[in-house]
């Protein structure tokens, strides 16, 4: 924790430069994420649609895609309470952001995120979800724009969906790693 202690390098370059000086130094081989084309390609469709659809239904296009996940792995500790998740969610929503919320893995996860759902759609929300089998959404046709979007499925998706969302928020956890 101290090697590198005041500097603005990242965690992996700090560890590759103390494996430099432990064992010689080396090419740098920084961590990376790869994902496959097919995930890559489903995001990117995906969030160019939504963009698309904001500008089509009067939001300046800019609006923040935000990756969200409030996964914490089985470690219930990590959480906090779910009444600061239902308002960080409706936080950034109020924001005029849209959302792509991770559905999770697990009964409690799953549950939480359904819930979340319910509340953004109770409130008029526009709200798709999606899993691997789901049908193509005609975003087009949709009277109004979809401000969150639950996706239940792979990582590898839900990575590709980050990687193309403009921020992403959740707890340390699997999603928080990728995200990094």
């Amino acid at each position: 924790r101290r090697y590198g202690e005041g500097s603005s390098a990242s965690l992996s370059e700090l560890t590759l430069g103390w494996l430099n000086e432990q064992f010689g130094a080396g090419s740098p081989i920084l961590p990376a994420v790869h994902l496959r084309k097919s995930d890559r390609k489903f995001a990117r469709e995906l969030c160019s649609g939504l963009r698309k659809q904001q500008k089509q239904k009067g939001q300046s296009g800019s609006n923040p895609l935000v990756a969200v996940s409030f996964g914490v792995g089985g470690n219930a500790e990590k959480r906090l309470p779910e009444p600061f998740e239902r308002d960080l969610l409706q936080a950034v929503l109020a924001e005029g952001s849209t959302v792509i919320l991770d559905r999770g893995v697990g009964e409690e996860e799953v549950e939480l995120a359904g819930r979340l759902a319910q509340e953004v759609k109770g409130a008029g929300l526009a709200v798709l979800e999606l899993n691997p089998e789901a049908a193509w959404p005609e975003l087009e046709k949709q009277t109004l724009p979809y401000r969150l979007i639950t996706w239940h499925g792979g990582i590898g998706i839900f990575s590709a969906l980050t990687a193309e969302c403009d921020e992403y928020v959740g707890y340390d956890s699997a999603g928080q790693h990728v995200a990094a």
